[in-house]
């Protein structure tokens, strides 16, 4: 059975090994925002290497102008 101390030490260098190997994944790109115009809608976006092209950040009057409706005639 292991002591408290040789049990504590073991988990701070399985800790510390984690800290050591951890890395992100993937190529470092900077991120970069444009102002783009995509389908008729201009606004701030960045480059999705994933989507390959262009995503809209999310602005404070991204949904103005749309409006839900639920047809309450429906049985």
């Amino acid at each position: 059975m292991l002591s408290h101390a040789k049990g504590t030490v073991l988990l701070a260098g399985a800790v510390a090994a984690v800290l050591v190997t951890a890395a992100p994944a993937g190529t470092a790109e900077p991120f970069r925002i444009r102002t783009v115009t995509m389908n008729g809608t201009q606004g701030p976006a960045y480059y999705s290497r994933l989507s390959g092209g262009y995503r809209f950040l999310a602005t404070a009057d991204a949904g103005k102008g749309l409006v839900a409706s639920v047809d309450n005639d429906t049985p």
